[in-house]
């Protein structure tokens, strides 16, 4: 799968989970300290967030990290997987 493929699928399973917990993008900003306008180029592609704010994302909505966070090869490998 490409890489831009992946990320829009990511972000449009993040948005649907954020409504379907009745969250708004505010109140979401909020959790993760950052801005509304900020989460909502995220949740329109127009930019990604950094990865450590992309797991806090995650995590405020529920879910893990989708690779032992401690491992860095893991991270690494990731990373390049989602910016080719």
């Amino acid at each position: 799968m490409r890489a831009d493929i992946a990320w829009e699928h990511e972000v449009a399973r993040l948005r649907d989970l954020r409504k379907t917990q009745g969250l708004t993008q505010m109140g979401l900003a909020e959790l993760l300290e950052c801005s509304q306008a900020g989460l909502h180029e995220w949740e329109t592609g127009k930019r990604q967030p950094r990865i450590t704010t992309w797991l806090r994302w995650r995590e405020a909505l529920g879910l893990q990290a989708p690779w032992d966070t401690s491992n860095t090869d893991q991270q690494q490998c990731w990373r390049k997987s989602m910016s080719t």
